[in-house]
């Protein structure tokens, strides 16, 4: 299972990322050393698949994490 960290509270992502069912577990947590992200998508062996920043374009995230989606979790959905 994959986790989707959102840093951001950032509800356009969560809704993105709990389209993938038991794929992705999605947490929201605020991580104050680190203000510049908002949200780490964590593979299941550990490696950070996608990452967001809290200045980049939330609709071209969107995107990027939903292709990241498409790409390492299609098969358990």
């Amino acid at each position: 299972m994959g986790l989707l960290l959102d840093l951001a509270d950032s509800l356009l992502l969560r809704k993105v990322a709990t389209g993938w069912g038991d794929g992705v577990k999605v947490v929201t947590v605020a991580c104050p050393d680190r203000d510049d992200l908002a949200a780490l998508l964590v593979r299941p062996d550990g490696y950070v698949a996608w990452a967001a920043s809290t200045d980049s374009d939330p609709v071209r995230e969107h995107a990027g994490l939903h292709r990241t989606l498409a790409n390492w979790y299609a098969a358990s959905v």
